[in-house]
């Protein structure tokens, strides 16, 4: 477990210095290109249901299924941008710590934890959300995601 982490650590940190070197974290609230809006709730490899959500949107709802599933996304809402300004102010700590003189490999480390535990809890909570939402559906609409991402899937594997 001990290794587990330190290489999710080392990865993070990794991945942060890229992005400090190459320059592409903007000043923007989150780092997205349109004001923070999209890399805020579905940032990119954590779509918790991104997927999901294009499955369902080209599924038969009815009005009672929508409604429930617009209150659980709006449920979930100010907790994920809880999360993500926590993430924000972590993103922004290990871009100091990478420019501190003289480095300090501990503090990155612990920054690079708290990082990947957010990103964890955010994981959770959007599958916590996604599955609420397929308990909604019909088995026959349940059948019908399965085909959908079946299919998908398939496609994305000849790629």
């Amino acid at each position: 477990m001990k290794t587990r982490n330190l290489v999710l650590a080392s990865v993070i940190a990794v991945s942060t210095l890229g992005f400090l070197a190459t320059g592409a974290v903007s000043a923007r609230p989150y780092g997205g290109c349109d004001g923070g809006r999209h890399a805020a709730f579905q940032p990119h490899g954590m779509h918790g249901g991104g997927s999901m959500r294009h499955l369902i949107n080209r599924l038969d709802l009815t009005e009672e299924q929508r409604d429930q599933i617009f209150a659980i996304k709006h449920a979930q809402r100010p907790a994920i941008r809880e999360k993500m300004k926590e993430l924000r102010k972590g993103r922004e700590a290990l871009q100091e710590a990478a420019m501190a003189e003289p480095y300090d490999a501990q503090a990155v480390r612990k920054l690079a934890d708290q990082q990947a535990r957010l990103r964890a809890e955010l994981i959770v909570m959007r599958n916590a959300a996604q599955n609420k939402i397929y308990a909604l559906l019909t088995p026959e609409q349940r059948e019908e995601v399965a085909q959908r991402k079946e299919s998908r899937d398939k496609r994305s594997f000849r790629q």
